[in-house]
């Protein structure tokens, strides 16, 4: 079988731990798997070279290949998505859509409330946190709006109210994450008991800007964040790319429902 595999923002870490768990699951069941990306865009930060990257998406001769993954929250250009889909459509093969339920194709999605759901209450029961803030990715993006209404629901779940000041949307950088911290301790009504990051480099831009401001003791505001622990105190928890890929194989090939 042969699998043509598109996405983009390969700069950031979700997207390597993405390609190397296809690549992984690839491996193991013999798959030829080709690879079209590129770092073309960042979220809410247009890319100096965006246009010549995206020229990559062009390459596939999607009549040459069994099937697509396509991860379209990671396109960010509709004009380029909408030719993507068309190709492929005209090619007459399957396609698996990471993440985003479109009405062109098949999709198979990460799970992405549990973790934060597990986080939160961890937060609360075993360290006490009630001011729990959370530093969210795009308003625009697909995965970031389903971590961050868990985060609402579950503190009410708990009976703790949050407010949109304890929340700062940002773009996946770990310099939004030094942003939301500085926004926090500066404008927010009360202090962060914890802080919960969406994504990896936020989380590390969150702990640089608490070490900035004097936050040395760990203790003195956890910071959390959903797909991979920083250190063994902090808390997380993990995507894992090889078995939504192996999802998104067995949906191509026809073999169950993805």
């Amino acid at each position: 079988m042969k699998i043509a595999v598109l996405l983009g923002g390969i700069g950031y870490d979700s997207q390597k731990r993405t390609v190397s768990g296809i690549l992984d699951r690839a491996i193991l069941d013999r798959t030829n798997v080709y690879i079209f990306t590129c770092d073309g865009w960042k979220y809410g930060v247009p890319a100096k070279y965006e246009k010549g990257e995206y020229n990559i998406y062009n390459l596939p001769d999607f009549t040459q290949y069994d099937g697509v993954i396509l991860n379209t929250d990671t396109i960010r250009e509709p004009d380029i998505m909408q030719t993507i889909a068309d190709r492929i459509g005209e090619a007459g093969i399957p396609c698996i859509d990471l993440n985003i339920n479109t009405p062109w194709f098949m999709h198979v999605e990460m799970e992405n409330r549990n973790g934060v759901e597990e986080i939160i209450r961890q937060l609360i029961t075993q360290h006490n946190a009630a001011n729990i803030f959370f530093i969210s990715g795009p308003e625009d993006s697909h995965d970031a709006n389903l971590r961050l209404q868990a985060y609402k629901d579950t503190m009410a779940a708990n009976d703790i109210e949050w407010d949109q000041e304890h929340i700062y949307y940002g773009n996946y950088s770990y310099e939004s994450g030094q942003r939301a911290v500085r926004r926090f301790l500066d404008e927010a009504g009360v202090k962060p008991d914890a802080i919960v990051a969406a994504n990896d480099e936020m989380a590390v831009g969150a702990i640089l800007a608490l070490k900035e401001a004097g936050y040395r003791d760990p203790g003195a505001c956890n910071v959390c964040r959903i797909l991979r622990m920083c250190c063994p105190e902090r808390c997380g928890c993990r995507a894992d790319a090889g078995k939504l890929y192996g999802a998104a194989c067995q949906g191509l090939s026809g073999d169950g429902d993805p």
